[in-house]
């Protein structure tokens, strides 16, 4: 997934937002920019990359991901913060920003869903 660059002298993190999708089907997401400043409403989701017959396809503004998905009952919450997906991996220095902004990323979301194994 090719992301747009972020305004690093800013709080700009990106969001993903979930459509729809059944548990058989393709996930359709979106990645919006928000600043957390505004105090966006999120969940952060922690996961593991694992066996690569458990992982599944989501598609993010018409571009397919791959990644192992957990399988959790989410309720209402259809906008998450999820590292590997909202922070730009290719970029050094976007990484480095984001990890400077774990405390107050994690500090403001709804709710942490995280995997600890099995």
């Amino acid at each position: 997934y090719a992301s747009r660059p972020l305004d690093l002298e800013s709080d700009q993190i990106r969001l993903l937002e979930v459509h729809h999708g059944r548990r058989e089907e393709l996930i359709y997401c979106s990645i919006r920019t928000v600043c957390l400043q505004d105090q966006p409403l999120y969940a952060t989701f922690s996961y593991v990359w694992g066996n690569p017959g458990s992982r599944r396809a989501i598609s993010i503004d018409d571009q397919a991901l791959i990644l192992r998905l957990l399988v959790v009952t989410l309720g209402e919450q259809l906008v998450f913060w999820i590292d590997a997906i909202c922070i730009d991996q290719s970029s050094h220095a976007e990484r480095s920003h984001h990890v400077a902004m774990m405390g107050e990323i994690y500090s403001q979301c709804t709710e942490a869903i995280v995997w600890l194994g099995e």
